[in-house]
């Protein structure tokens, strides 16, 4: 079952897109269900995770029904959240998410998420065989005339809303994979190292690696330390080597620095 999603998830999105209600909704709709709406909006993040803050977020769904636009921006304001939070998605560029590509059967795409240093080790994000076309889905989302959702609306806006961010939750649960904070600095190594732009030998990364360690008050690595962490990278496809030069590694997945 899809999780629920939860009343502040509704306050948080319908907050993302309130200057844009005059808009969607026409100015004069806006400037009349503006108290309810704010009214709702009030209830629901001051009741918590209540039956009435939930009642709230039904009521503020069933207010919007009539405004197909504003329906639309919410579930794809619900959609992209957890993907932006999790550094997948530029919100500026939302047609152009690299990891849902229409009629595209990618063997893998792939997206560690990292924080400066390796500190505390890093994430990564194995999306495989992924064809979802998330503007279509959309689409779909808001098309009442379609008539299994057009069935889920008519019962429950918050179902159907459910059921779309629950699919990007399964998505991320099941790819996501943690790197050790040992590794992570390997990899952090590379990035300094602009190895995703070429190669770089073991001997040099291994300076580049051993003086962040230093920096960082650790212990400096062995060769065979590092290969074993090079090696681990490899096993999930984070990065990869030069065939003719099995000594030189370079960056396969795209990266994510957390602040």
């Amino acid at each position: 079952m899809p999780e629920m999603v939860s009343a502040s998830e509704i306050a948080e999105a319908t907050q993302a897109i309130y200057d844009e209600l005059p808009e969607l909704m026409g100015a004069a709709e806006f400037e009349k269900g503006k108290p309810a709406i704010d009214g709702y909006l009030f209830e629901m993040k001051s009741s918590g995770n209540r039956s009435g803050s939930q009642g709230a977020a039904m009521k503020l769904l069933q207010l919007f029904a009539r405004f197909p636009a504003v329906r639309v921006r919410i579930q794809s304001e619900l959609l992209f959240s957890p993907l932006e939070v999790a550094g997948l998605v530029d919100r500026e560029n939302r047609s152009a998410v690299a990891y849902f590509r229409p009629g595209e059967e990618a063997d893998e795409l792939r997206h560690v998420s990292i924080r400066p240093g390796g500190t505390g080790g890093a994430t990564s994000r194995k999306f495989r065989n992924v064809s979802l076309d998330v503007r279509r889905l959309l689409d779909a989302v808001g098309d009442t005339t379609t008539s299994t959702i057009s069935a889920a609306l008519s019962t429950s806006h918050l179902a159907i809303i459910t059921g779309v961010l629950g699919v990007i939750r399964g998505i991320n649960k099941a790819i996501t994979m943690d790197i050790s904070e040992a590794n992570a600095r390997v990899f952090w190594a590379l990035v300094l190292s602009h190895a995703e732009k070429a190669s770089i030998g073991e001997a040099t990364l291994l300076v580049n690696a051993n003086e962040g360690r230093r920096a960082a008050g650790l212990a400096e690595l062995s060769a065979e330390q590092l290969r074993e962490s090079l090696y681990a990278l490899e096993g999930i496809r984070s990065i990869a080597r030069v065939p003719e030069m099995p000594d030189h590694w370079y960056i396969v997945e795209s990266f994510h620095v957390k602040e």
